[in-house]
């Protein structure tokens, strides 16, 4: 399913913003490329560290490269489509800035950004986190200016590997979050002050590989999701936290 639900922009699985959280190594990036590769139109990954792969996609590493390549796909009768963003060379940050101002001006997209605590800290003030990620977080469903206000909507897709490195403004906006294993009791102890409360906090930490839990705002139960690739027997559980 793709187009506006509930005044959300979403594209297959992905609605709102999506927040995927969880170790290295544990199944984040694979999930992330997953949900991508549902999507019914056009999907960015900002890849930032460089190192990932998307069968079929167009590989860009400017801004001016990533603009060319929406607007030549988009609202042309080819909205199906991947962008994958190698940053090469310059400012990092100033990569990321770039691309989420194009993001916003287009529209039409989901926004994948790997490893989203890179541009996370305090350095950006009270928001802790650039102005241009915040306004995707906060009013994301109403982008697209460069079609004269007409709204087009963005979806984000974000991980992080330590949850509380994301800023609380940007994974307080998540509509859905899927968690993989965890056992560092500060890690659980945030997920139990939050929304999930202690009892699903815990449950993070009886996940093998590749297992994971989905969280959405709606009231309803976590459903685990996932499962492990590899045939390992996973981690034991504990509850000290």
């Amino acid at each position: 399913m793709r187009g506006f639900i509930d005044g959300e922009y979403q594209d297959g699985e992905v609605r709102g913003r999506v927040f995927v959280c969880g170790q290295t190594g544990c199944g984040k990036t694979t999930e992330m490329l997953r949900l991508i590769g549902q999507c019914s139109g056009g999907a960015v990954f900002f890849d930032t560290t460089g190192r990932h792969e998307i069968r079929g996609a167009v590989i860009v590493h400017e801004p001016g490269e990533l603009e060319r390549a929406l607007l030549a796909r988009i609202g042309k009768g080819s909205e199906h489509f991947r962008v994958l963003y190698q940053p090469w060379g310059g400012d990092l940050i100033e990569h990321f800035r770039h691309a989420c101002r194009i993001v916003e001006l287009i529209a039409s997209i989901t926004f994948a950004i790997d490893e989203v605590d890179s541009f996370c800290g305090p350095e950006w003030g009270s928001s802790h986190v650039p102005a241009e990620l915040y306004k995707l977080a906060h009013f994301g469903r109403h982008a697209g200016k460069y079609w004269r206000g007409k709204r087009r909507g963005v979806a984000l897709l974000y991980t992080a590997r330590i949850p509380t490195s994301v800023a609380r403004v940007l994974s307080s906006q998540a509509y859905e979050m899927r968690l993989f294993h965890e056992h560092e009791s500060s890690y659980l102890n945030y997920y139990a002050k939050g929304p999930l409360g202690k009892d699903n906090a815990r449950k993070l930490l009886a996940l093998r590989n590749y297992q994971f839990y989905i969280w959405k705002n709606d009231g309803k139960p976590m459903a685990l999701a996932g499962g492990d690739h590899n045939g390992n027997k996973g981690n034991k559980a504990g509850n000290n936290f």
